[in-house]
């Protein structure tokens, strides 16, 4: 008798023993295999992809280059910069290798990334060595996106279908209007931006003054407004990259 009871008492603690050890059902059913209820199994998963640098709120450093659409060759910038049709952004991780131009580009992406943006040098290399910021004070000015020639800032600051502001640096040369502009980039710019005058020039002497009158165009010979309504007379817009987005605008009220 005593020796049933002593089998009975072994085998109760068996099955005590192996309930605590059991997944519990309060974490939620176990997924075959791996032992973790869904909610640490996810937190294992997310915590891995942190580790490598893909949190989703964090924003990194990144570096753009122009490439030929089909073959993702490097070349110069301003095929992207003018939105030539063959040419297109490329986007490459801060401390990567840049390659040079002429060589194909090899990890990156066609999106573009949130971020601080950078640009390289034509020989390429490692991205901190080769890197550089593009943040020269430009003019904006609005222009036929398909010809690039300058018309009024009107038809940008109404969001007029075909048209689109064309950042030239201010060290550059802003067209007249009718003419032209060239060298410049569909990019909105990470620095404040100027208005220019309707004849064109380059430097601060092309600047429209920021105390005109915002309501009349300003003749840079006389002082007086000619009341067009063309609204160049707005000097710095104040605002860049951290308001438009680093993208291609059609509204130069941003």
């Amino acid at each position: 008798m005593t020796l049933k009871l002593r089998s009975l008492v072994s085998t109760l603690a068996v099955v005590l023993t192996a309930g605590a050890c059991a997944p519990s059902a309060e974490n939620g059913p176990v997924a075959e295999g791996d032992g973790y209820p869904p909610q640490q199994r996810s937190f294992v998963e997310e915590d891995s992809d942190f580790s490598q640098g893909v949190g989703e709120e964090e924003e990194e450093s990144y570096i753009e280059v122009c490439v030929l659409k089909k073959t993702r060759v490097r070349v110069g910038y301003q095929g992207c910069d003018d939105s030539e049709p063959g040419y297109t952004w490329y986007f490459i991780a801060y401390d990567k290798r840049v390659p040079p131009v002429g060589r194909k580009a090899g990890k990156g992406s066609f999106r573009r990334p949130d971020g601080e943006r950078h640009r390289a040098r034509a020989k390429g290399g490692r991205g901190p060595e080769v890197s550089f910021t593009d943040d020269e004070n430009r003019f904006e000015i609005c222009v036929r996106e398909d010809t690039r020639v300058r018309v009024p800032d009107a038809r940008c600051d109404d969001e007029d279908e075909g048209f689109a502001w064309y950042y030239v640096r201010l060290d550059g040369r802003a067209p007249a209007t009718g003419r032209r502009a060239s060298g410049g980039s569909f990019l909105e710019p990470s620095r404040s931006t100027y208005r220019a005058e309707k004849r064109g020039g380059s430097g601060m002497k092309a600047a429209i003054d920021p105390y005109a009158d915002t309501d009349m165009d300003t003749d840079s010979s006389t002082g007086t407004g000619t009341g067009s309504g063309d609204s160049s007379t707005r000097s710095q817009s104040g605002c860049g990259l951290n308001c438009g987005g680093g993208t291609r605008t059609k509204s130069g009220r941003r």
